[in-house]
């Protein structure tokens, strides 16, 4: 055990990289059950509404694509970020990374693993997309994605070393 766990010394995080759009993938991803929500609504006060001849079929028709569409669209967009990385972090020593991600339903959630339990990019499999790159651990398989593109990395040397080269 460390000397800093005996005496209790809160670790101090240093940023590696930041992706600046975070905060509206998860705005945009806690908004996916709204519109299924208010769908479920509309259509059938409509469909009653279009029944007493106070509106046509049609109305409901329309309230029902948009909604469908729009949830689908946020369903579809909160796949393809899903464990999306806002933060990473290294401790002083530099032998821990703290992950900050977003779950799938919008939330920051933290995983701090040891350096030497992080895949190396070399040895991941080379995803179609090159919008992002995969982090896994040895210990769960767990995936998540960072946006090397429009992210900032403000350690290279430290970035290179934690998840290595492409």
């Amino acid at each position: 055990m460390s000397r800093r766990r005996m005496l209790k010394i809160p670790t101090k995080w240093y940023t590696l990289y930041h992706f600046r759009g975070i905060m509206l993938t998860a705005a945009f991803k806690r908004l996916k059950l709204y519109p299924a929500g208010l769908t479920a609504v509309t259509v059938p006060t409509c469909l009653a509404l279009a029944y007493a001849d106070i509106c046509s079929v049609t109305t409901a028709q329309i309230f029902g694509s948009v909604g469908f569409t729009t949830t689908l669209t946020l369903l579809a967009f909160s796949y393809f970020t899903n464990n999306l990385v806002g933060y990473v972090y290294t401790d002083d020593e530099g032998k821990q990374v703290k992950i900050s991600y977003v779950d799938p339903g919008g939330k920051r959630q933290n995983r701090i693993y040891p350096v030497d339990n992080i895949v190396p990019r070399s040895e991941l499999q080379r995803t179609l997309l090159k919008f992002y790159f995969p982090i896994k651990n040895h210990d769960n398989g767990e995936v998540y994605r960072i946006v090397h593109r429009y992210g900032e990395v403000y350690d290279e040397k430290t970035f290179t070393k934690v998840f290595g080269r492409e």
